[in-house]
C-alpha cells in the first residue's frame, strides 16, 4: 500500500460547454488537483478542449481567436483555479502550434498563467516530448508530465523485441516510424527519434494529435524529469504508464490473464522508477477516456494499482474524488 502523499488528480469526462462548472465543483470539493486539455489557435490563443474542433465544428488550430466564439478560453479556467487556493491544475497541452511557433506560443502560455497569478499551481503535461521541452525552455520551473510513451511490449524493459525495433529505427529511419490514419498519427520512436521526428500537421492544424510509442525516453527530457523528481516537485517529474494500465486492466477481466497483467504492470512501473522519475497512471479500465461509469471502480482500482508498485510521489488520474477515495490515496 502506498504511504501518504500519492497525488490524486481528478480526470472526469468533462463536457466542453460545462467545463468551467465542472472545474468549480471539483476544485471546490476535496480533489487536490484536476486535469484539463488545452489547445492553441492559429494566432496563439489558448482554449480548453479535448477535441480538435469546437461544438460548432471550427478547427481550433486552423482558426484565429475571433472565430472561436463557442470555445472555452483558458483564462476562465485559470480564474477558477485562482479562486480555489491550495488546489493544483494539470494542463495537458494537446497542441502548441507548428514547430516554428512553439517557442512563441510557450511564452504566451507562461504569460497567461502569470497574469492569473497561479504559476506555482500549474503542471504542464503533453503527449509530445517536443512540446514539453519547448515549454521548459521558456519556463524552467514548471513541473512536467510526459503523458504518453510507455506502451506494452515496445517500451523498456521489453526484451528482444524492443531492442530489435530500436535498432531498426536507429539504423534505417532516423529513429522513428510514422503511422498515419485519417489525419492522426502514431509514431514509434527511440528516445532521440521522438525529438527528431519532423512534425506534420495533424487534425487540428498542428502536431498536437501525434501519439508516441517510445522504446526509451528522450535523453533531454529525461534529465529534466529526473531533476524534478529528485527535488520532490509536486505533480511533476513524471512519465505516464496509463496505456499499460488500461491494457492490463482489460486483461484482468479474464481470470487466466490476471497474473500476466499484474506482472506487466509491475514491470512498466518499475521501469519508469528505475529511470529516476515518477509514475503517472490511471484508475480506469477502458482503453480510452470515453469509458462508461461501469468501467470506473476508483477505490478498488486505486488499491490494486498501489499493490503493484505505485509510490508516495506518483500521480494517479481518477474520477469523482471524494473523502473516501482521498483516504485510500493517502494510504489510510
Amino acid at each position: 500500500m502506498a504511504t501518504s502523499g500519492t497525488q490524486l488528480i481528478e480526470k472526469s469526462l468533462w463536457a466542453e460547454p460545462d467545463v468551467i462548472a465542472d472545474m468549480e465543483r471539483a476544485l471546490g470539493g476535496v480533489a487536490p488537483a484536476m486535469e484539463i486539455d488545452v489547445r492553441v489557435s492559429a494566432d496563439g490563443a489558448f482554449f480548453v478542449s479535448h477535441d480538435a474542433t469546437t461544438p460548432s465544428g471550427k478547427t481550433i488550430g486552423a482558426s484565429v481567436e475571433s472565430q472561436l466564439v463557442d470555445a472555452v478560453r483558458l483564462r476562465l479556467a485559470l480564474d477558477v483555479l485562482a479562486a480555489n487556493p491550495g488546489k493544483h491544475l494539470v494542463v495537458e497541452l494537446k497542441s502548441l502550434g507548428d514547430t516554428a511557433a512553439q517557442s512563441d506560443n510557450a511564452m504566451r502560455f507562461k504569460e497567461a498563467v502569470a497574469a492569473a497569478r497561479v504559476a506555482e499551481r500549474i503542471t504542464v503535461s503533453s503527449l509530445s516530448p517536443s512540446i514539453l521541452l519547448a515549454v521548459h525552455r521558456v519556463w524552467p520551473e514548471v513541473p512536467l508530465i510526459l503523458n504518453a510513451g510507455i506502451v506494452p511490449v515496445l517500451s523498456y524493459p521489453s526484451g528482444w523485441f524492443g531492442r530489435w525495433l530500436a535498432n531498426r529505427l536507429h539504423a534505417s529511419r532516423g529513429g522513428y516510424l510514422r503511422l498515419g490514419l485519417r489525419g492522426r498519427y502514431a509514431v514509434l520512436a527511440t528516445g532521440e527519434g521522438a525529438l527528431e521526428y519532423p512534425h506534420v500537421k495533424g487534425a487540428d492544424g498542428s502536431a498536437g494529435d501525434v501519439m508516441y510509442a517510445l522504446t526509451e525516453l528522450p535523453p533531454q527530457l529525461l534529465s529534466v524529469l529526473q531533476d524534478q523528481a529528485s527535488r520532490g516537485v509536486p505533480f511533476g517529474g513524471a512519465v505516464s504508464v496509463a496505456t499499460v494500465t488500461a491494457y492490463c486492466n482489460g486483461l484482468r477481466r479474464l481470470p487466466f490473464l490476471k497474473g500476466y497483467a499484474s506482472r506487466i504492470s509491475r514491470q512498466a512501473i518499475a521501469a519508469v522508477h528505475a529511470q529516476g522519475v515518477n509514475v503517472q497512471t490511471t484508475t480506469w479500465g477502458a482503453i480510452n477516456s470515453k469509458a462508461t461509469v461501469a468501467d470506473w471502480q476508483p477505490a478498488a482500482q486505486l488499491t490494486r494499482l498501489f499493490a503493484v508498485g505505485i509510490g508516495p510521489c506518483d500521480m494517479v488520474y481518477t474520477r469523482g474524488i471524494d473523502a473516501a477515495l482521498l483516504a485510500v490515496g493517502k494510504g489510510e
